[in-house]
């Protein structure tokens, strides 16, 4: 306890809670991305759930970067869907994969799925 002669310490500043679950794909898998989220739906009801995120949710007019900054801050789990086209993507390796694998440094826990083409779904 700090005596009243001494400087009171400064609090750090609060880190966001991390409830995301924040999906990266490419937007040729979108189709992947909404099975993921039909399976995972009895998981992501209620207060206390995990919340799915992914870019769809950012608003139109919004800066796009900012708000994926934003969400990966808030990612406790982070699934990324390979596929062909996942590798083959600039933004996504060289954006989103630096960032996921920076935030698995801060302990945010990880996977990838990779997706089958032949098993793509309809």
């Amino acid at each position: 306890m700090p005596r009243a002669d001494q400087p009171a310490r400064s609090v750090p500043p609060s880190t966001p809670e991390r409830r995301h679950v924040s999906i990266s794909y490419s937007h040729i898998d979108r189709a992947w991305v909404e099975r993921l989220r039909l399976m995972m739906a009895p998981l992501l009801r209620g207060d206390e759930m995990l919340d799915l995120w992914e870019d769809s949710r950012i608003k139109a007019g919004t800066e796009w970067r900012p708000a994926i900054e934003r969400a990966l801050a808030e990612t406790k789990v982070a699934l990324l869907l390979v596929s062909d086209h996942f590798l083959a993507s600039k933004f996504v390796m060289g954006q989103e994969v630096p960032e996921v694998l920076a935030a698995a440094r801060a302990e945010v826990a990880g996977g990838g799925v990779e997706l089958d083409a032949g098993g793509m779904p309809s």
